[in-house]
């Protein structure tokens, strides 16, 4: 008797385990998503950084037309995009600001996640 409630224990414990490790995994490939997610947010707000303030790209509005595909290993799971604004701050010396916000939004396993930048750009 002592030894068929050693084993149902035994196994109940290794079932457990098992649920933990495949969960983990699954949590681990979320995270590997969301930092790719975050290397392209940060490499587009770099791009956009980089361009002159009169550039198309930096007019107030939403950016682009039709939004920019996030894909990682061949795989589309969301998309990219951004939003200029004319924040109500000003820098003595300049003409005004433009506040630029970069989402990356994507879709794993039926959850919807996204992540924002943002930062404010000076226009002369």
């Amino acid at each position: 008797m002592e030894a068929i409630i050693a084993m149902v224990i035994t196994v109940i414990a290794v079932m457990g385990m098992a649920y933990s490790f495949g969960l983990g995994r699954s949590w681990i490939d979320r995270f590997e998503l969301a930092r790719v997610a975050d290397g392209v947010a940060q490499a587009q707000m770099e791009r956009l950084g980089s361009l002159l303030p009169a550039a198309a790209d930096l007019t107030i509005g939403q950016h682009p037309g039709i939004p920019i595909t996030f894909s990682y290993n061949g795989i589309d799971y969301g998309d990219v995009h951004w939003s200029v604004q004319a924040p109500d701050v000003t820098i003595p010396g300049r003409a005004a600001l433009r506040q630029v916000t970069v989402t990356v939004a994507w879709t794993r396993a039926g959850l919807r996640d996204s992540l924002s930048y943002q930062r404010l750009f000076p226009v002369p």
